[in-house]
């Protein structure tokens, strides 16, 4: 019987351990029984102490020394570390992912399915019951809301035993090479799954557009694809999550979802612990088409999934998430389950830091300032010095006190948290990142032109309606953040293609882009007054639109809109050197009327522009080759 492909637990397995530790030569004890030593081990537990607080750097340091205790795999053909590095390698990833740290975070995540791919077949080789049992004292606290989902919850072990090495060693003695005597090891399996499923979807976010073209992205696939079609066991519920990511990273959304949707139950019957991932990332993909009412129902059904399980970083990523959905989904009203969670998780740092700030801006769309001000004053407090003030949720923490501060009037302390959250967000920016990683793959051939083209087109592109709505400060980030290079390699693209008329878009493009590093927040400000003020015959239908838009979103500009108008066409009536004393007095306080009016509609713009909504860059305008040459006057040419 060959044990490196035992499928699952067989009680006649036992015997045959038995027989090859009699014929195996004398070996060191600790070689031999591996039952004291876990994969991850014990050390790694202890890392989620800093992790959950929000002292990232310090967790990652953590992990980094936990994984110099992981085991060392003694086969032939995949030498090294074991399966226990997926763990180590993913959460030093995520710990850098949530201080910005965007290449690390994709050197980790990477290694971490190097290591998959080097031992795909692990899960195979893990010995399970062969069925599952209901839960039968299911433990959480869910204070936010009730499931629709008609589930059972299963009852699962946190650790299978594993045998590695071999049965029989003689060949080896016979013709030389290394003893791998046969060892048990208790396995994690849910958290190495876990660990892997978090790889794939955290490179997806952070190769963006070229994630699809990914030679790993293809190795992964076509791995787990195999594993799927191979397996029958309940535990496949955890290769088909890990293939539906896989799927969404190549962008085959449809298989994604089909292999998400099938994941969420172990036997077709039982959640388990990464049903919650599973509904996160269906979320996460009907988020990114825009359809934010389903994935409000998604994140939602994740959080209490992850309640169950103890799975933290979950729920701050659903709850989050769910929040910004029902912003855009255009839901009146406080998103109703942050309340609660706030009162029901306030032990958990990083997640009540993560809570609160949500809960703010809800508070603040909503126009409740008081309450908006009192979570951000408690987050403040959570957040204290821990790392996390300086990563990603401190960030969104300066961002919506920027937001807090214009709409009371405070433009100083305003523009002081603006300028700390766009500090931090122009290193760590998932679209700038997006850009440099396009430009250094084509540069060392990792694209050709023609794929290459299509991906300069996405990640440089002006600003869409999407971008504003979704990551307003990300999308500040890039206007304020010179990427004139990758501008200057698509245009040399385009050159090398023949591709004239395409070349002369960009280099306008290119000229828009300097022009606007020019202006305040990137042409921000400029966009807003022309899509406000501009003559009505500049704009485009998007752009008059959006006027109409912001106009009822913000009923006051609306207002001093209209005043500033009143006050232009009587100053016009006047004459421009009045000699009526009385027409010269009116003159004057109308003019001073203008000045106050116009300093109120600058105060703001100042507060719209870090709102989630559109603004057309409309000047100056983008035409293309062919719009210039039909303007062009008899007798020229382009």
């Amino acid at each position: 019987m060959d044990c490196s492909r035992a499928r699952r637990y067989n009680p006649r397995l036992a015997t045959w351990i038995v027989v090859a530790f009699a014929v195996l030569p004398a070996a060191p004890a600790s070689a031999q029984v591996g039952g004291s030593k876990s994969a991850p081990h014990d050390g790694y537990w202890n890392c989620f102490g800093p992790y959950l607080d929000g002292d990232f750097r310090s967790a990652a340091k953590n992990f980094r020394e936990a994984a110099k205790d992981g085991i060392m795999n003694l086969s032939v053909t995949t030498p090294g570390p074991w399966i226990d590095a997926i763990c180590y390698h993913a959460m030093i990833g995520e710990c850098h992912f949530q201080m910005g740290a965007n290449a690390d975070a994709l050197d980790e995540y990477t290694a971490a399915l190097k290591f998959f791919l080097a031992h795909r077949d692990w899960l195979l080789r893990i010995e399970m019951p062969p069925g599952i049992e209901p839960e039968t004292n299911p433990k959480a606290n869910v204070t936010w809301g009730k499931t629709a989902r008609a589930t059972v919850l299963g009852h699962y072990q946190p650790r299978y035993p594993s045998l590695t090495g071999r049965l029989d060693n003689q060949n080896v003695l016979r013709t030389g090479g290394v003893i791998a005597p046969p060892v048990y090891y208790a396995v994690y399996a849910s958290e190495i799954s876990r660990c892997t499923a978090l790889a794939i979807s955290r490179r997806r976010t952070l190769l963006g557009p070229i994630s699809e073209y990914d030679p790993l992205t293809i190795q992964v696939v076509e791995a787990l694809a195999r594993l799927a079609a191979g397996s029958t066991h309940w535990s496949q519920c955890w290769i088909q999550l890990e293939l539906g990511l896989a799927y969404a990273a190549a962008n085959r959304m449809p298989q994604a979802i089909n292999e998400l949707q099938k994941s969420l139950q172990a036997a077709g019957r039982f959640d388990h612990p990464l049903t919650c991932v599973a509904l996160l990332e269906l979320g996460r993909i009907v988020f990114e088409q825009a359809k934010y009412e389903a994935a409000i129902t998604y994140f939602h059904e994740a959080t209490i999934s992850a309640a169950y399980f103890d799975r933290y970083e979950v729920l701050e990523e659903a709850f989050r998430l769910g929040a910004e959905a029902h912003l855009l989904a255009g839901q009146k009203g406080v998103y109703a389950p942050l309340a609660n969670a706030t009162a029901t998780f306030h032990r958990q740092r990083m997640l009540q830091a993560s809570l609160l700030t949500s809960l703010s801006e809800q508070m603040l769309v909503s126009r409740e300032f008081p309450a908006a001000n009192a979570a951000l004053a408690q987050a403040r407090n959570v957040l204290g010095r821990r790392e996390m003030a300086s990563g990603g949720i401190g960030t969104r923490l300066n961002f919506i006190t920027a937001r807090t501060a214009m709409h009371a009037g405070e433009l100083k302390a305003g523009g002081t948290a603006l300028a700390s959250a766009l500090t931090y967000q122009k290193s760590s920016s998932l679209r700038l990142f997006h850009i440099s990683l396009a430009d250094t793959v084509f540069h060392s051939g990792g694209l050709t032109e023609r794929l290459a083209d299509m991906v300069f087109t996405e990640t440089l592109r002006e600003p869409t309606r999407t971008d504003w709505a979704t990551s307003p400060l990300d999308t500040l980030a890039v206007l304020t953040t010179p990427h004139i290079p990758a501008y200057e390699h698509w245009f040399d693209l385009a050159l090398a293609r023949n591709e004239h008329e395409q070349a002369l878009n960009i280099a306008e493009r290119t000229r828009r882009h300097r022009f606007f590093l020019t202006q305040a927040l990137g042409g921000r400000l400029l966009a807003l007054r022309w899509v406000l003020e501009g003559p009505a015959e500049a704009l485009t239908a998007d752009a008059t639109l959006q006027k109409q838009e912001l106009l009822v979103k913000f009923p006051k500009y609306a207002e001093l809109s209209k005043r500033s108008a009143e006050l232009r066409s009587s100053l016009q009536a006047l004459p421009i050197a009045p000699t009526d004393e009385a027409q010269s007095k009116q003159q004057q306080e109308q003019l001073a009327e203008l000045g106050r009016v116009s300093a109120a509609q600058e105060a703001l713009l100042q507060l719209i522009a870090l709102e989630r909504v559109p603004s057309e860059l409309a000047f100056p305008p983008l035409r293309d080759t062919k719009e210039i040459q039909e303007r062009l006057p008899d007798g020229t040419i382009v």
